[in-house]
């Protein structure tokens, strides 16, 4: 039986998130997508996000902000008061005209990563970690409270 604490069950101000739930990619073992722990407590193996194969309306992403949060459906993070973000995504896709010759194909795009706000394709990466450890670490001292509360 999965243990793990469900976050945010009362609350309505959830993002529109397909995040559906963590699944242990040796056993197949599945976790609340609250989990506090990133992997397995039974093998340390890593628990990877699944999601709901529905589809996004993608007219709708014309009105969003111009970030990598536009695509909230997506990412994992539950609640928008934890996005940590300096505006990171949306770099361009350039065009590979001698490689795409060199090459005899049809198109080659490359992906300016460099155009993030740190110059490197790390920032995607970080400001998803960042904010879903903001988004746990919340999690964490409200059950300590609760805890406290309880004695």
């Amino acid at each position: 039986m999965d243990k793990s604490i469900y976050l945010y069950a009362n609350q309505k101000d959830h993002m529109k998130s397909l995040f559906r739930e963590l699944r242990c990619h040796e056993t197949g073992k599945v976790f609340s997508k609250n989990s506090l722990h990133p992997f397995n407590l039974d093998n340390h193996q890593p628990l990877v996000a699944e999601y709901s194969r529905e589809e996004i309306d993608k007219s709708s992403l014309l009105s969003r902000r111009h970030d990598m949060w536009r695509y909230e459906e997506m990412l994992p993070v539950l609640d928008p008061q934890y996005i940590c973000s300096l505006g990171e995504g949306m770099t361009p896709l350039l065009n590979a005209d001698r490689l795409t010759k060199k090459l005899g194909i049809e198109q080659v795009l490359i992906k300016d990563e460099g155009q993030n706000p740190t110059g490197s394709f790390k920032a995607r990466g970080l400001s998803m970690a960042v904010s879903k450890a903001k988004e746990a670490i919340k999690l964490y001292q409200t059950l300590r409270l609760c805890r406290i509360v309880e004695y």
